[in-house]
This record gives C-alpha cells, sequence and structure tokens, in this order.
C-alpha cells in the first residue's frame, strides 16, 4: 500500500513538472519547440489529474466554487497581462498557454461536479472523448503552425477545413494515446 501512495505522488509530482516545462520551452530560440511541446505538456498533465479527479471523485461545492475562482482569475491575469507584455516571448509562449490550460481545467472540473450523475446526449458523449485533444489541437488549426483560415477565399470552407483537421486530428491522438493510458493509468 505504501508503495502505490509512493507511486501516486510521483506520478503527480511529475505532472506538476510537466507544467512548468513550457517555461523553459520559452527559453528556445525557435518557437516551434514551445508551440510543438507544450501541448504534449499540457496533455500529459490533464490526462493525469483527470485520471486522478474522476477516479477519486474529489468533487464537492467548495472546490467547485474555487474552480470558477481559478478560470477568473486565469482570465484577469491573461488580460492584464495582455495590457502590459502583449507580444513578448513571456505571454505568447508562457502566459497565454497557461492561463488557458488553467481556465480549461476549472471549466472542465466545474461542468463535471456541476453536471455529474445527469443524464448527457449520446453525441455530447462522443464529443466528450476526443475534448481534451479538440482543446490541445484546434489552435494548431486556427492560429498556430498550420493556420488553414485563409487558405481558401471561403470562410465557410476554410471552417470545414478547420474542423475536420481539428476533429481528425483530435480523434487520431485520442486513438494513438488511449494504449499508453491504459498502461498508465494503473499507477495513477
Amino acid at each position: 500500500m505504501v508503495f502505490q501512495q509512493k507511486l501516486q505522488l510521483l506520478v503527480l509530482l511529475s505532472a506538476v513538472v510537466l507544467s512548468l516545462l513550457p517555461i523553459g520551452y520559452a527559453l528556445f530560440e525557435q518557437a516551434w519547440v514551445g508551440t510543438i511541446l507544450t501541448p504534449v505538456s499540457i496533455y500529459i498533465c490533464a490526462c493525469v489529474w483527470g485520471q486522478h479527479y474522476s477516479e477519486n471523485k474529489v468533487y464537492s461545492v467548495k472546490k467547485t466554487a474555487i474552480a470558477v475562482i481559478m478560470f477568473a482569475a486565469a482570465l484577469a491575469f491573461r488580460f492584464v497581462a495582455k495590457l502590459y507584455i502583449y507580444g513578448t516571448i513571456w505571454y505568447d509562449r508562457v502566459i497565454a498557454h497557461h492561463t488557458h490550460a488553467i481556465a480549461a481545467f476549472a471549466m472542465f472540473y466545474a461542468f463535471k461536479a456541476v453536471f455529474r450523475g445527469g443524464s448527457v446526449p449520446r453525441i455530447v458523449l462522443l464529443i466528450s472523448d476526443i475534448s481534451i485533444e479538440i482543446y490541445l489541437y484546434h489552435y494548431i488549426f486556427a492560429i498556430g503552425v498550420i493556420p488553414v483560415f485563409g487558405v481558401t477565399s471561403f470562410w465557410l470552407l476554410d471552417y470545414a477545413l478547420f474542423t475536420v483537421l481539428t476533429f481528425g486530428i483530435s480523434w487520431l491522438m485520442n486513438r494513438e494515446t488511449a494504449g499508453v493510458h491504459r498502461i498508465f493509468s494503473k499507477y495513477i
């Protein structure tokens, strides 16, 4: 039992370290390093924390209120940072990613806490299976490494391409990481 607790603590500490890695990625001169590795780090953290919260059923009114406050604080911090340091490496490569991830985690936690136990439409369940991947990879096709808006002269066609690419890559990454997740989930 002690080994299981130590292993769980090690996994959670690893998630904290992974969440701090994007700060190091910002030090690379090439922006693509952070653009590629930050979503990977955040994805792994999201899997670890999401698994921890789902399995341990750690939902309460107090924790949901804290999640709402975290959401508001992340957005407020990002807004203030945008006023003063927008366009800098620290804003573009660290603050934007971290505040986005914190706000998303807080929002997902609050929704999960509020709507747990209720019936959910089938389409929502299908999309929820790949929601974290959609969250992580939509940016790449919106304004990131491979922006698709403006590829054609028709906005609707660009949006359709964006949607297909985002959902396709999200589904593929979800399928590919399912095996890895199964391996690590027994240690979390």
